[in-house]
């Protein structure tokens, strides 16, 4: 794997850098751009699972450095216009863009980073059902995005007005849409190295259990101190797994932790409080087992429908 990542990784940034370049030959240049797409860096997830997907179906697509990082740019949308939606004051211990910039400038900087899959697709060298398949993925996984971003901000007022709360169902299903362009990553991939339809389903399948997975683990990681967002998820009171399983228990916990949440409180004896009650009701520790849960399923799909190869290992 870590030979695989040094490999990719620097691909990546290459092709990040040409992108911004070509941006800037054409005039479609705006200040907050650079920093979007190019400084504020990442783990380059996104692109590595084109890579993988397409590696994994056996795919010759000489261009696939290129088309490689549509989920990267799709990605750095959700994040520049999730921080407005979320009031962030840190996205990996910078400033967000909107801080940095303003609102306007990093609302126009998330709808064209949108647009952008147009722009590099329509350099590529790849035929009319190609095209035609990853537009409509691009736009069926855009959609589902929207739908878990809208779920999560409209959660938070549930836990407010004490209405019916979401499932655990729904929760897993809010989680794998907001990491949509992660099932997008392995479609693109999948398009683009000609897998069959089954194997694309099965790549889709493997990414929904991923996302979800990744989404309770970023969940879980705002709840330790030593991370740079440190109860942000209490502060904006969302109702991550951990809440929903400590709040299903209609307790005195439960009824303390519902009021910290719609404190937004940044009170850190407060946020602490939170923490506590969800670890001494057992919502952190099941939290983590459906994590694991989703993982080990994904990998056992994985190993099932694909034969042995050294990009099934990675």
């Amino acid at each position: 794997m870590k030979q695989y990542l040094e490999d990719k990784i620097p691909k990546i940034e290459r092709s990040l850098q040409r992108f911004y370049d070509r941006l800037k030959s054409d005039g479609l240049f705006f200040e907050p751009l650079e920093e979007a797409v190019i400084t504020t860096g990442g783990k380059r997830i996104r692109p590595v699972l084109v890579y993988l997907a397409h590696d994994l179906v056996g795919g010759q697509f000489e261009q696939i450095d290129d088309v490689a990082i549509i989920p990267e740019l799709v990605h750095k949308a959700s994040v520049v216009i999730d921080d407005i939606q979320d009031e962030a004051q840190q996205r990996d211990g910078r400033k967000p863009l909107y801080k940095s910039y303003g609102m306007k400038p990093t609302i126009y900087t998330g709808w064209f980073l949108i647009s952008v899959p147009f722009l590099v697709l329509n350099e590529m060298c790849i035929n009319n059902t190609q095209f035609s398949k990853i537009l409509a993925d691009y736009n069926h996984e855009l959609g589902k995005a929207i739908t878990g971003q809208l779920h999560d901000i409209s959660w938070r007022e549930v836990i407010k007005s004490q209405t019916e709360m979401p499932t655990e169902k729904d929760y897993l299903e809010m989680a794998a849409n907001k990491l949509a362009p992660l099932r997008f990553a392995v479609e693109l991939g999948a398009i683009l190295g000609h897998a069959s339809e089954d194997k694309k389903r099965s790549l889709t399948s493997i990414a929904d259990g991923m996302g979800a997975a990744y989404q309770i683990k970023d969940d879980l990681l705002s709840l330790d101190e030593n991370v740079y967002d440190y109860g942000a998820d209490i502060t904006e009171g969302k109702p991550t797994l951990t809440v929903l399983k400590t709040l299903q228990k209609e307790n005195n916990d439960a009824t303390r932790l519902r009021h910290i949440l719609s404190s937004k409180t940044r009170n850190p004896i407060l946020i602490r409080e939170a923490i506590g009650i969800m670890r001494d009701n057992g919502s952190i520790e099941y939290t983590e087992q459906i994590a694991r849960n989703l993982v080990d399923k994904a990998v056992q799909k994985l190993f099932q429908e694909f034969p042995e190869s050294e990009y099934r290992r990675v």
